[in-house]
């Protein structure tokens, strides 16, 4: 491993931001969605969530006396991030706008993407848990991006290689 690169894993991934492609692909994983949204005291409180990536957006289904209802009622605000456990380390952060779609409570688009999450979450495992709490109300919550950002691979970004005595950016 060069100097410049002391920072990077050597796992032989690339680090860097991820491609259109490896995007959607790394978000059609079951991975867990940690959103954080904004309590009333200002401090932020984080909800694990499924979820799914459609129409460039974030769609989590909480329960509807959920403290994070709660929240986005209240403040919009929010943060969501999707990281891999494993080697490279892929995440994604998305700083956004949260809405309820069904604030009535009364549309069903939740229910199909309970089925579909189900499916995607537990498989086989437990395929009947949509069909059995399907009677419990929800909310379904679209979180609109601001902004996106990924990453792959361990290294680090060229912005934190500034060489304190020269300058000098390394190459990350």
């Amino acid at each position: 491993m060069t100097p410049d690169r002391e920072a990077t894993l050597g796992a032989g991934t690339k680090p860097g931001a991820l491609s259109s492609d490896e995007l959607s692909e790394f978000l059609a994983r079951p991975l867990i969605a940690r959103v954080a949204s904004v309590r009333t005291d200002q401090f932020p409180h984080i909800t694990p969530m499924w979820f799914e990536w459609d129409a460039g957006r974030i769609w989590v289904i909480s329960r509807s006396r959920s403290a994070i209802a709660e929240h986005v009622r209240e403040n919009p605000r929010v943060c969501v991030s999707i990281a891999s456990d494993e080697l490279p380390y892929t995440r994604v952060t998305i700083r956004g706008h949260a809405e309820i779609m069904n604030p009535d409570g009364s549309d069903d688009e939740w229910v199909a993407r309970l089925h579909t999450m189900t499916s995607r979450y537990v498989g086989t495992v437990d395929s009947g848990y949509a069909d059995r709490t399907e009677r419990f109300p929800r909310w379904l919550i679209a979180v609109t991006p601001l902004d996106l950002t990924s990453w792959r691979g361990g290294g680090w970004a060229k912005r934190y290689l500034k060489d304190a005595k020269s300058g000098e950016v390394g190459d990350a």
